[in-house]
């Protein structure tokens, strides 16, 4: 619920951002510990490509909040969930309703 009332999310490496996405609102990683949280774990696909801005910086966090474009927080967030082949239509709960109802 929380994430759907905010209008904006700063997060670090949360899965959290997984479901922001959704939203398509503003969302930036603040990963002050990149370097050491990459060497210790590794990433499934590079930060790089993720939805959301990143900063390592406090200072390149406030860029990247100043400079926030919605069209292009959009494009990354198209272009991310086409590269993982998601399936989101919007429809989930509409899909549901019809199987409850020939199930009745």
């Amino acid at each position: 619920d929380l994430l759907e009332f905010a209008d904006v999310l700063v997060t670090d490496y949360s899965s959290s951002i997984w479901d922001y996405c959704i939203t398509n609102k503003p969302g930036f990683l603040f990963v002050p510990d990149l370097k050491q949280y990459n060497s210790d774990r590794g990433f499934y696909t590079p930060i790089e490509d993720w939805p959301y801005h990143y900063a390592e910086t406090i200072d390149q966090l406030c860029m990247a909040i100043k400079t926030y474009s919605q069209e292009n927080n959009y494009q990354k967030i198209m272009a991310h969930q086409k590269e993982l082949k998601s399936f989101e239509t919007g429809n989930a709960i509409k899909c549901v309703m019809e199987l409850i109802k020939q199930e009745s």
